[in-house]
């Protein structure tokens, strides 16, 4: 519902019935917070926000404001860098479903120095279920985030 496709007869679960088809509210508080105690960032660059993108592959992107050009690393992750308007954008691709209760620690670089930023994207789906009720499809899509993390997590073993 909330991507606007197959919203009339094609939905995944439209052979369901209307309670199969209801997801176990989350509590937000079940979820971690962010630690900003965790970020350290070199002097100048200011963490500003973060988003999560649920296309083709999950990709969490941080973004940061910084007169300097930024350079980014986060352990076996791709990493790609981009602009937008006039934030530094780094989208880590590929999280796994396992991966979405993880914290990805997001190394940032400038040329004198180093700092990092440890993010866990379901950080994000907390985050909209504490703040986004002017959205109420987006936190449907967050709770089923959450319950799509929380079976992945138990059936895949590594």
């Amino acid at each position: 519902m909330y991507f606007d496709r197959n919203t009339l007869d094609g939905l995944a679960n439209s052979d369901l019935s209307s309670d199969d088809r209801q997801l176990a509210n989350v509590d937000a508080d079940t979820i971690r917070a962010y630690d900003e105690s965790l970020t350290t960032l070199p002097q100048g660059v200011s963490f500003i926000g973060v988003s999560l993108s649920l296309r083709s592959e999950t990709t969490l992107s941080l973004y940061f404001v910084s007169d300097k050009q930024l350079r980014f690393i986060c352990g076996g992750k791709t990493v790609e860098t981009d602009t937008v308007d006039s934030y530094q954008v780094a989208r880590i691709r590929g999280i796994k479903s396992k991966e979405l209760g993880d914290d990805f620690k997001l190394s940032v670089y400038t040329d004198d120095s180093i700092g990092d930023v440890t993010y866990c994207p379901l950080t994000y789906c907390r985050h909209m279920l504490e703040n986004g009720a002017e959205n109420p499809k987006l936190q449907d899509v967050v709770t089923a985030l959450y319950w799509y993390w929380n079976k992945a997590d138990v059936y895949f073993e590594n």
